[in-house]
């Protein structure tokens, strides 16, 4: 459907064909049953051309775009937890969209050195600096983000300090509207997205979880979670480090090719790094692999339910509709953890020499379970009669790689593995 650059198709086709399908001639061929897509996602209340509601299942849902786009993303998070009563910085790094005038206007005036009451330094709870991260709207691999304080992008926007004018708010104002014209001119939505911190350490080395969210059917809805692998930044952690490494553990594009580059350094199972952080006891009170998952699934399966719950609405309702999402999540150092992007056919494409090296039959595990929980989906949808949250798990098959349901409303009510991070009886 669409233009396609066959973006992780090679691991879909693979599975296929091992087990009997055959590749469609043409795509308005009649038998078709499972169509791909790789870049083109229509918006909500527009279809694809040629799939037909009932008869395919095609792995993109239109409206999507909200999801795993950072600006929708996080305009969405912002309204689920207004509306919840609740910070979203809980699920999401606080984040700013310069190009907006307003926006310019709350992260200058918010972070500024404290020179009245109302004003908060830009330091973390511990007396740190904070840090922020300017990221492109749509990037992989880290390309594109910078780490910035906020001193370095005030005077590179040119912003006056707190106490330069007598008028500073009026002039702040005025410097925020030729931002967003020179943004705006140029078609920039970057994002200042702020440093999570204090993060949870490797010794010493900071790192993020690829965690994996599958939305199997939106008509009803199947929603699925597993957790995936862990990326160990391989440079030491310091806040005040220039070295972008440390910070970002997925700035390794320029590495990830070469022969004598360690993937396995770099790239952990999440079974090594529950086992590495339990046996040199680098979590206090976590004694147990079991346990250190167990909290960590939980995190992860309440913070989802809340970024679905954020973008349901803007999501296309049709049998067939089936997406596989990678959520890149950072862990604080109370086990806490915050959705840094979410990402739209994560880690599946095999024309790298860095997949091959790094669990790739669990790769092709977790992705038949895929196409399996999607045809799953897809009949479970055709069945008119409410059905059992026991009947339900058990029309699709035990997961060997991990999946867990999270949400259907196949169910008389709609049900819920885990509470969201906040709803209307509080604040988490």
């Amino acid at each position: 459907e669409g233009k396609t650059n066959g973006e992780g198709h090679w691991i879909y086709e693979r599975i296929l064909a091992e087990s009997g399908w055959v590749r469609a001639r043409h795509p308005q061929q009649k038998d078709i049953f499972l169509r791909l897509s790789s870049r083109y996602v229509p918006r909500k209340g527009q279809k694809f051309k040629h799939f037909k509601q009932g008869k395919n299942i095609i792995n993109r849902i239109p409206g999507e775009y909200a999801v795993w786009s950072k600006e929708p993303l996080v305009e969405n998070i912002r309204q689920y937890n207004q509306i919840n009563e609740c910070k979203y910085e809980r699920i999401h790094p606080a984040s700013y969209f310069l190009s907006r005038v307003h926006e310019c206007q709350d992260f200058f005036h918010t972070f500024a050195p404290k020179q009245q009451t109302n004003r908060q330094t830009a330091k973390y709870d511990d007396g740190e600096e904070m840090k922020f991260f300017w990221k492109p709207p749509a990037s992989s691999f880290g390309r594109g983000i910078r780490l910035v304080s906020y001193e370095k992008l005030r005077v590179h926007m040119r912003v006056p300090e707190t106490d330069e004018y007598s008028n500073y708010e009026s002039q702040l104002r005025d410097r925020c509207e030729e931002i967003s014209e020179k943004f705006e001119a140029q078609n920039l939505r970057s994002v200042v997205q702020a440093s999570v911190h204090p993060p949870l350490l490797i010794d010493g080395s900071k790192f993020d979880i690829r965690a994996y969210m599958l939305m199997a059917n939106t008509d009803p809805y199947f929603v699925f979670a597993r957790l995936g692998h862990v990326r160990r930044c391989l440079v030491e952690y310091s806040l005040d480090s220039t070295d972008k490494k440390a910070h970002v553990c997925n700035d390794y594009s320029d590495r990830l090719e070469d022969d004598d580059f360690d993937v396995h350094e770099h790239l952990w199972s999440f079974e090594k790094f529950a086992r590495y952080m339990v046996q040199n006891r680098l979590i206090p009170g976590i004694t147990k692999e079991m346990e250190l998952i167990g909290r960590l699934e939980e995190e992860m399966h309440r913070l989802f339910v809340s970024v679905f719950q954020a973008n349901k609405k803007h999501l296309e309702n049709s049998n067939g509709y089936w997406s596989l999402l990678g959520i890149d999540l950072a862990v604080k150092d109370d086990l806490s953890m915050r959705v840094l992007e979410v990402n739209t056919n994560p880690s599946v494409h095999f024309n790298t020499t860095v997949w091959p090296r790094f669990q790739p039959e669990e790769n092709f595990v977790m992705m038949g379970e895929v196409l399996e929980y999607a045809s799953a989906a897809f009949a479970l949808s055709k069945e008119n009669d409410e059905m059992s949250i026991g009947e339900v798990i058990r029309a699709f098959p035990a997961s060997e790689s991990g999946w867990t349901l999270l949400y259907t409303d196949k169910t008389e009510k709609p049900y819920y593995k885990v509470e969201p991070l906040c709803d209307k009886s509080g604040s988490p």
